[in-house]
């Protein structure tokens, strides 16, 4: 972080980060600039080290004239920024799919989450014929989610097979069962989608007077606590 000075008037502290695009410098930036003072904080995301204390520096004095909140510099030295604007009508699309999970694409990368279009269930139920196909109405992020999502958590701290396993998000859910009655259940992964196979054993019937909402907070909580007791 280096402290300089684009006018008289106003002082301005730099961020600066160079090289690695996975520095978090833009979103530290973003979250400072919220806080009291946070309107003289700057970023400077470079191809290669700056040293802004060196204002007689060409890259430098650009930097420091245009007083940008978002500086990018490319290896030869020329300065841009971040710009956001609208997507064209035409560039937006919408593809429908009965079936889709979510999961991240890159463990640890929170922006490569997203969903993914998926075959019926149904396709890989195999030998497991008592299960249940269920539309999912609600997807509760447990944490063992975001551990895993973030990378906390390594893959194969889980038990069994989940490790290879390509989605192992997911662990309870509430919807509607294949006779269309309302319960709420726990899975072994893939839990975060538009429909789940799920095994009777371990579905519940959603009490009339609660909402599907208020179920959804109730499967892998209750069962933790039920078997620390139990055990």
């Amino acid at each position: 972080m280096q402290k300089s000075s684009s006018d008289k008037d106003f002082s301005r502290i730099y961020l600066t980060s160079a090289g690695s695009p996975k520095s978090g410098i833009v979103g530290l930036v973003k979250c400072l600039r919220q806080e009291a003072g946070g309107q003289k904080v700057r970023c400077v995301f470079s191809a290669t080290p700056i040293d802004l204390t060196k204002q007689a520096d060409p890259v430098v004095k650009n930097i420091l004239s245009k007083d940008l909140v978002m500086n990018v510099v490319n290896k030869s030295g020329v300065l841009s920024s971040y710009r956001h604007f609208s997507l064209k009508p035409e560039i937006l699309s919408v593809h429908q799919t009965p079936y889709a999970y979510i999961n991240v694409e890159n463990r640890g990368d929170l922006s490569s989450l997203k969903f993914i279009e998926a075959p019926s269930p149904l396709l890989h139920q195999g030998e497991k014929t008592e299960q249940d196909l269920c539309q999912v109405y609600y997807a509760p992020l447990n944490f063992r989610d975001v551990m895993l999502a973030t990378g906390k958590l390594p893959p194969d701290a889980l038990p069994g097979k989940l490790a290879t396993q390509e989605c192992i998000l997911g662990l309870e859910f509430v919807g509607k069962n294949n006779k269309g009655k309302r319960v709420m259940g726990m899975v072994e992964a893939k839990g975060l989608a538009t429909h789940v196979l799920a095994d009777p054993l371990f579905m519940w019937d959603v009490p009339a007077q609660w909402s599907m909402e208020e179920a959804a907070t109730v499967p892998v909580a209750y069962s933790t606590v039920s078997g620390k007791i139990f055990f």
